[in-house]
């Protein structure tokens, strides 16, 4: 059997998806327009760059236009709802990330459902979360800030992509795991 890389493997699987709603798209001449990659998120982020790389990968692979069109607020809702409201024709792709899945669990009401307007294609990434702090932060890893007086960490600002994003979940757990008996539980620590 051939090998075949991911990158292409998202290219065909893209294109079978564009061309799974009707067994006679090809026939039909699909596509015959610009296919939209819908980014949930602002220009310029993570999403957006793996957006363009892919929209670029499928014009070079495919031989035809994909435009990314950014959607951003609501913590993707409003992207995401773009498309489950579009037309099933092919030719508007969405490309979501975690609070894809997290906001149906944290926000009241979500206009769409995310399993029945929507086929997942592929997963195309992952990105690392990252805690950082000022230097004058009193502690300088996982551990030390577990240690410290909840009043001084609960006083402390934290920034988030927003609220249900997975940093603004992983902040709270961090807050329920830091307030069990051992403020060091060893399932909190990174050890690579």
């Amino acid at each position: 059997m051939p090998s075949i890389s991911r990158r292409h493997f998202v290219a065909l699987a893209a294109a079978h998806a564009a061309g799974a709603t009707s067994g006679s798209a090809f026939a039909n001449g699909f596509p015959n327009r610009p296919i939209r990659l819908i980014v949930p998120y602002a220009a310029g982020g993570g999403a957006d760059m793996v957006a363009r790389t892919i929209a670029q990968r499928l014009t070079e692979t495919l031989g035809w236009s994909v435009v990314v069109d950014n959607k951003a607020g609501a913590n993707g809702l409003i992207g995401s709802d773009a498309v489950a409201k579009g037309p099933a024709d092919g030719y508007t792709l969405l490309l979501t990330d975690a609070a894809f899945a997290t906001n149906p669990a944290v926000q009241p009401k979500i206009p769409f459902d995310p399993i029945k307007d929507f086929a997942p294609i592929t997963l195309v990434g992952s990105s690392p979360q990252l805690l950082v702090a000022h230097p004058s932060f009193p502690a300088d890893s996982l551990k030390d800030m577990l240690a410290l007086p909840r009043d001084q960490v609960r006083n402390a600002g934290v920034g988030t992509t927003g609220a249900g994003s997975v940093a603004h979940l992983l902040l709270e757990t961090l807050k329920l795991k830091g307030t069990s008996q051992n403020p060091t539980d060893p399932s909190l620590i990174d050890k690579t």
